[in-house]
């Protein structure tokens, strides 16, 4: 009534159509805060009106499906601290170079933006640094920037928050950029960089992503050239980094001199694909892992056994393969492994993802699952596994995939999976399972099922229909459904 409102959210309010320039919403001039996230726009261009609301602190437009030409006119809001943009990927909002430099050179109070996904096409404005001072969260990831990282990015002393991930941004990573002091989170993957890495300095740094670049050299150059000393402090100046992703450089993480390594007690993440790594005795002090990804290295031999106690009982995902490893005493893991799999792996209940396709594992499934059990994916496809399926699988209530194909095993159709209430993918085939697959009186058997292969066994009889009105999830016709993201089959075939 008296369009004196200072802040509007609507946000998932499934707001649809365009916003006219002669919108109301254009009268309410003392807004301080508006809020249209998460709405449907129709691919509508920004009005220049938005520039009209001159006391405006915090605009978000992000996910509302807006396209064309942001208008030059956003620069007007001298007053902005927060500007998000954030583009849904089914829409194009583009920024031209000139605009993105009035941005800067106006919005001198920013300390958020972010223009994730925004098409700017153009080099990184060099004038960061002398306008944006206050600025703490920057997301400019997917923009089309290129060319190199300006040096003045190091003097955004207040920045905690740095994504510059998948541009073609290219040249060596200024070293200043691993030493702001307030930075906790650094993602610049999926670009060019080439170069040597620095070291980094920054103690207040949470997560570091410099995946699928060109950067080159060992990590840290400290490695190589330590001869006399016998302890290194790697990274564990960063005492809160939980997240280390170097995976697809040409960065080699050797340990030539036998020195013993130190990460930090606070490292969750460890993610080191295709890093040259040579052997694990440079990881021996990372502790607690939950995530550890050594793929595509030039590991061999076996796994030392205090691997296994330091990180078994809290990872939840764990990549070795493509490496040269040949046995582990009873624990393998995909490679050329063999032995038994050990009883107490059933008892880890920390563990999602368990992929151990394509070895020589022999003897008996573990009987052990128990309830509580996080097992989403167990591939034990192509070994030499014998025995029954352990009915303790039924405690697995979280598991989507279960693949035992290409074995040895020896029992009746397990009947009682059914009852698994996520179960997607079942294969069976190619082991010697018998007898006919009788109905069953369980409701709802296989609610979620999607794939099923029992091809090459030795079943007899004939094929209860019972079975086939209960697979309801298998009749969904949608193109959209794909196998769950973390089931590869060692044959490549992943989708029904």
């Amino acid at each position: 009534m008296t369009d004196h409102v200072i802040e509007l959210d609507l946000s998932c309010s499934q707001l649809v159509g365009k916003i006219d320039s002669n919108s109301s919403l254009f009268q309410l001039s003392h807004l301080q805060r508006l809020d249209l996230t998460h709405n449907n726009f129709s691919n509508s261009h920004i009005s220049p009106e938005f520039g009209r609301f001159s006391n405006l602190t915090h605009l978000d437009l992000s996910l509302s499906s807006f396209s064309g030409q942001i208008p030059s006119q956003i620069s007007y809001l001298s007053k902005l601290q927060s500007l998000r943009l954030n583009l849904s990927s089914e829409t194009n909002l583009r920024l031209a170079a000139h605009d993105s430099e009035l941005l800067l050179q106006n919005l001198t109070q920013l300390t958020e933006l972010d223009l994730t996904g925004i098409n700017i096409s153009s080099t990184i404005p060099l004038n960061f640094s002398s306008h944006l001072t206050t600025l703490r969260f920057l997301y400019l990831s997917n923009c089309n920037f290129r060319g190199p990282i300006p040096e003045s990015l190091s003097n955004l002393t207040c920045l905690e928050y740095l994504f510059l991930d998948v541009n073609t941004l290219n040249g060596t990573i200024p070293s200043g950029i691993f030493s702001l002091p307030s930075v906790i989170d650094l993602v610049l993957s999926n670009n060019h960089f080439s170069g040597q890495l620095e070291d980094f300095k920054s103690n207040s740094l949470r997560w570091i992503d410099l995946r699928n670049n060109q950067l080159q050299g060992h990590l840290p150059n400290s490695i190589q050239n330590v001869v006399n000393q016998t302890w290194l402090d790697l990274f564990s100046d960063l005492k809160h980094l939980w997240r280390l992703d170097l995976s697809y450089n040409s960065i080699s993480l050797t340990n030539e001199n036998k020195v013993n390594v130190t990460w930090p007690e606070s490292l969750d993440a460890l993610l080191l694909a295709a890093c040259d790594v040579k052997e694990l005795e440079v990881l021996r002090s990372a502790k607690h892992l939950r995530d550890l990804a050594l793929s595509n290295n030039k590991l061999q031999g076996r796994i030392p056994d205090w691997a296994w106690s330091n990180w078994m009982f809290s990872l939840q995902h764990l990549n070795l393969s493509h490496n040269m490893l040949t046995s582990v005493n009873s624990i393998p893991l995909q490679n050329n492994l063999h032995g038994e799999i050990p009883q107490c792996l059933g008892k880890i209940t920390a563990l999602e993802v368990l992929d151990m396709c394509r070895n020589n594992l022999s003897g008996n499934l573990p009987t052990t699952f128990i309830s509580g059990s996080s097992l989403r994916s167990l591939n034990l496809h192509g070994n030499k596994l014998e025995g029954k399926i352990p009915r303790s699988l039924a405690n697995c209530k979280e598991l989507q995939v279960l693949d035992l194909g290409d074995n040895h095993l020896i029992d009746k159709f397990p009947m009682w999976l059914g009852t698994l209430p996520k179960l997607q993918v079942l294969r069976l085939r190619s082991n010697e399972l018998y007898g006919s697959i009788q109905p069953s009186t369980i409701e709802n058997i296989f609610p979620e099922l999607r794939i099923i292969d029992l091809s090459y066994n030795e079943f007899s009889g004939n094929l209860p229909t019972s079975l086939f009105q209960h697979l309801k999830a298998m009749r969904t016709i949608d193109p959209s459904i794909e196998a769950p993201r973390f089931y590869y089959s060692c044959n490549q075939w992943t989708g029904a």
